[in-house]
């Protein structure tokens, strides 16, 4: 079988690129013939479409106005990027095209060519983009749903896009052009979705329940970590949770320092990641004279992470919006770790209360506080949970079981065994 990946980023930036770049992978093992799709960017494996490559664009650079602007008509409708499309189509004809996240850098523009040649395509939807144009349902601090399954107008009012009109505009006709241009209802054959949260939504927004499947993440792990027993954390006299991410708002990691505070059992705890809120969260944990309790360990890089998981007695996921299939989460099963996590959005899928993990009302230090004294004042309670996270990490999300329904998919499409 011929597939074709695309996403913008074609390095780990990030899980959609985990999840596209492993799949790849996976699929190039099992006998696939497989190739890639995205931006021009040295940190890219070298392929032979490179030359179909649209150029990158950091939108967070200083640039002159001028690129500004063609940068947002860019956003909106990448010619580049289906010129691109067009003859990297036109040069290999793959059997299907599996997508991944496509908004901004490549643009729906790129599903015409698809549609134009008769070859199906899959997208597989790792965040709320199409029924949020700011992708993640969040504003002034909170969850917002205002724009759900409605015309965006929502957007310009609030000035979502960072307090600007303007960059607000630009997503604001972006979405009024592919609705009008029917983009995705057009160009897509099939979505899928990580969790079923996140397809709720997106039916929500109108979208035709029957196109879209419900399609786990992989556990992002190699095999030779897979095939590993379980191993229980090392003993210590007050257990250790441990937190990796990005130090912003929506995490809830100032209701986590709170909570910390008011937890009447020993813990420590240790946030990996840096972020905007990295300094206010600093003086927080000065204010609640936290001491030596909470660390903050700084960015690490991604092959540092199964080793501080390992060495943690669980993670604590405490965010404050809606998480869609985090794959810190999927990890930290997968090493046989529990999780403590708000009860929002998709997380309580792959968090089951009472035999993987714990779970707690969003926002609520008291809940969190005591959820904290529940898991610190139970260390037989803590390794079941841990031995029982291991194995069922590896029943529902193994990268073979997740293969086997992807192709399952492809097959639903048409493509050639």
């Amino acid at each position: 079988m011929r597939v074709l990946q695309v996403n913008k980023f074609l390095y780990p930036k990030g899980g959609a690129e985990i999840v596209c770049l492993g799949l790849a992978e996976q699929l190039g093992a099992a006998g696939h013939e497989v190739r890639l799709f995205g931006m021009q960017d040295p940190r890219n494996p070298t392929g032979p479409d490179d030359d179909c490559f649209p150029p990158a664009v950091d939108y967070h650079a200083r640039r002159s106005a001028a690129r500004k602007a063609t940068e947002a008509l860019r956003t909106i409708y990448g010619l580049r990027a289906r010129r691109g499309m067009a003859r990297l189509l036109d040069r290999w004809r793959p059997d299907l095209i599996h997508a991944h996240n496509i908004y901004h850098q490549l643009t729906p523009a790129i599903l015409a060519p698809a549609r134009a040649r008769k070859v199906p395509v899959l997208l597989t939807l790792h965040d709320y983009k199409l029924a949020c144009p700011v992708y993640t349902f969040l504003r002034d601090g909170g969850v917002c749903e205002e724009c759900l399954g409605r015309l965006p107008l929502p957007l310009l009012r609030h000035r979502c896009k960072g307090g600007s009109l303007a960059e607000s505009a630009v997503l604001f006709s972006e979405a009024l052009l592919h609705r009008a241009l029917r983009s995705y209802e057009r160009g897509v054959t099939l979505f899928t979705a990580p969790s079923r949260f996140l397809r709720g939504k997106l039916v929500a927004t109108g979208l035709d329940p029957g196109r879209i499947v419900h399609l786990a993440n992989a556990l992002p792990l190699d095999a030779a970590t897979l095939a590993r027993a379980y191993a229980p954390p090392p003993a210590r006299e007050a257990p250790e949770l441990l937190w990796v991410g990005r130090l912003s708002y929506e995490k809830g990691l100032a209701t986590l320092l709170t909570a910390v505070s008011r937890a009447r059992r020993p813990l420590r705890l240790a946030l990996v990641g840096d972020g905007p809120e990295e300094g206010p969260l600093r003086r927080l944990a000065g204010e609640l004279a936290l001491g030596d309790r909470v660390r903050f360990l700084g960015r690490r890089p991604r092959d540092e992470i199964p080793a501080l998981l390992a060495a943690a007695d669980a993670t604590v996921l405490p965010s404050e919006w809606y998480e869609n299939a985090p794959l810190s989460v999927l990890e930290s099963l997968a090493l046989g770790r529990p999780v403590l996590a708000s009860r929002l959005g998709g997380t309580p899928e792959l968090v089951a209360e009472g035999e993987t993990g714990w779970l707690f009302d969003a926002g609520d230090a008291d809940a969190l506080a005591a959820c904290l004294d529940d898991w610190a004042g139970a260390p037989q309670e803590r390794r079941r949970r841990g031995e029982r996270a291991h194995a069922e990490a590896r029943r529902r999300f193994h990268p073979d079981r997740i293969l086997a329904e992807t192709l399952t998919l492809y097959a639903r499409l048409g493509a050639r065994p």
